[in-house]
């Protein structure tokens, strides 16, 4: 029943993402107005896609229901998804902590907006070391772990201010106020990474606060990724910003599939049937090759 619950979540999840990734793009490419920051008022679209994210959080709460009692769940860093995510995810906010100052230094940011151009810049050079210890967690002290552990917490909150205080933007922007839901999403998240570490975690509020935080941001940053090269004045701050989002999407849901993957026979049997796949094919093509430089 857990499982079952967890896997509709995910499976569903990633639809609703598709579907907002879509509908977001074809705003920004067709309804979005640079001049005041606004999309069309003529559009009913934004409402829809305000409408989208507050129905696929509401349905994940719901479900998150169904998986009370999920305490036994099995938790790994060291899995692949994980490796690769983390390691992008660390890329990401590198980038970000020198890029977020530059863009500073261009725009000539002052009080507020400088102040967490430098907090958003801090903590993103120091979320990268828990990113990089966890995948070593067993020869590293779970005290120093979790107190890296909150620094991507900090992050997140100082990228919700960053966006709000943004001197730049307009006021009341959905982009720039999509931006801000999304440092929100991604604090919380983190919160639950740390509760992870801490063994006081809530698997439900965990699985559902994750897979709104991965529908949020994905949809946040790949639709404005691709806008970036029909915009007019995309600065480096939205560029870098959209980037570290899209990161931390990936990072989300590749840790909810990990864990699904770790705790279902089904999904280990499905991953050890590719795997096998994979071999046989790799097998044959070095037959294959071998054969064929015999034969030369």
């Amino acid at each position: 029943k857990i499982k079952t619950a967890y896997l509709v979540s995910l499976s569903v999840s990633i639809v609703l993402a598709l579907f907002a990734i879509i509908l977001r793009s074809f705003l920004l490419l067709s309804q979005y107005d640079e001049a005041i920051g606004h999309f069309l008022y003529s559009s009913y679209l934004d409402d829809a896609f305000a409408i989208l994210l507050l129905v696929s959080a509401v349905f994940l709460f719901i479900t998150s229901i169904f998986m009370r009692g999920s305490e036994g769940i099995r938790v790994e860093f060291s899995d692949l998804p994980t490796l690769f995510s983390s390691a992008f995810l660390s890329i990401a906010l590198f980038v970000f902590g020198i890029f977020i100052l530059i863009d500073a230094g261009i725009m000539g940011k002052s009080g507020f907006s400088l102040f967490f151009s430098a907090a958003a810049s801090l903590f993103s050079f120091l979320s990268i070391p828990y990113y990089i210890l966890r995948l070593a967690s067993a020869s590293i002290k779970k005290d120093i772990l979790t107190l890296f552990s909150f620094a991507p917490v900090i992050f997140g909150c100082a990228l919700a201010f960053l966006s709000y205080f943004d001197s730049s933007a307009y006021m009341n922007s959905p982009t720039i106020v999509l931006n801000q839901i999304s440092g929100i999403m991604i604090a919380l998240f983190s919160l639950g990474e740390s509760r992870v570490l801490l063994s006081r975690i809530k698997w439900p509020l965990y699985t559902a606060v994750g897979l709104t935080a991965f529908i949020v941001t994905v949809s946040d940053a790949l639709p404005s990724l691709v806008f970036i090269p029909f915009s007019e004045n995309a600065s480096y701050g939205k560029i870098i910003i959209s980037f570290t989002i899209f990161a931390f999407s990936l990072y989300i849901i590749a840790r909810l599939f990990s864990i699904y993957a770790l705790n279902s026979r089904d999904a280990k049997s499905l991953i050890s049937f590719f795997k096998e796949v994979f071999k046989k094919k790799l097998s044959g093509h070095t037959i294959f090759f071998v054969f064929s430089h015999k034969n030369m």
